[in-house]
């Protein structure tokens, strides 16, 4: 008797969004401004993969990126004003003519999963207070494929322990306090 074949993990899915969607690695231009920052480590770690190309820009904090990073945190304005100040700029991704992240091949991401940034490591999911959800990305086969945050963790192979230190890696890396020390989230 044949057995069901596991579900597509997330890398597998993502490589096949990468052959036929936009996907989550790619941008629209006018949202370039908006694309996630490097901590410092990532920064290294990139330059340490990539040698010598182009995989970052430095980037200012426009009015659009500091809304994005409010948005991201809602309630914690001074925190994200203290880590990215206005006039202040950051690393990011560099992306190609089409918007793509630079690593981004029709294969899907070319970067190692462990030398990817934490938010690529952690997207779709999301932590507000202690309670993780996910981004609704109509483009995501992941997303398609699974149904509900527990399958989507699982293909992805993330425990909710994961998607925790990532976030909170997330946070320190973006120079952001840990939650427990934001008194306007619960």
């Amino acid at each position: 008797m044949p057995s069901t074949p596991p579900p597509p993990r997330g890398p597998e899915a993502c490589a096949r969004c990468a052959a036929r969607f936009p996907t989550c690695c790619r941008i629209a231009a006018e949202n370039a401004e908006c694309c996630f920052p490097l901590s410092g480590p990532e920064q290294a770690a990139l330059r340490a993969y990539a040698g010598s190309g182009v995989v970052m820009i430095r980037q200012e904090n426009t009015p659009l990126f500091l809304k994005s990073m409010r948005d991201l945190f809602p309630g914690e304005g001074a925190h994200v004003a203290a880590a990215f100040p206005p006039g202040g700029a950051h690393w990011r991704l560099a992306l190609s003519q089409d918007g793509a992240c630079v690593f981004l091949q029709p294969e899907g991401c070319t970067l190692p999963r462990d030398a990817r940034p934490a938010y690529c490591r952690i997207f779709p999911f999301w932590v507000r207070g202690r309670e993780i959800w996910h981004f609704a990305v109509r483009e995501c086969q992941a997303q398609r494929e699974q149904r509900g945050r527990s399958a989507l963790q699982r293909c992805f192979g993330l425990s909710d322990a994961d998607v925790l230190e990532l976030y909170a890696a997330l946070r320190q890396g973006w120079g952001l306090p840990p939650e427990r020390e934001c008194s306007s989230l619960t």
